[in-house]
């Protein structure tokens, strides 16, 4: 039998407090979608998450929540 992940999205992935989410996040076998307004800041983000990142647990998405038309567009 496969296990399969429990996904999370966390918004603003490249926040004090969201690398700190995530990094339990990923600690804790989740995968995890950080959302980012600004998609120039995932190598950032995946520099401060280090090896916590593996192949298959982490991925990043351009999302400004400020944008009511995107909201609605989220897929997992």
């Amino acid at each position: 039998m496969v296990k399969k992940q429990k996904k999370v999205l966390v918004t603003g992935a490249s926040g004090y407090l969201a690398l700190h989410c995530i990094s339990e996040l990923l600690d804790n076998g989740f995968f995890v979608r950080g959302s980012l307004r600004d998609i120039k800041k995932e190598r950032e983000v995946r520099l401060a998450l280090g090896n916590k990142i593996k192949d298959d647990n982490f991925e990043v998405c351009k999302l400004n929540l400020l944008d009511d038309y995107r909201v609605g567009q989220i897929n997992f």
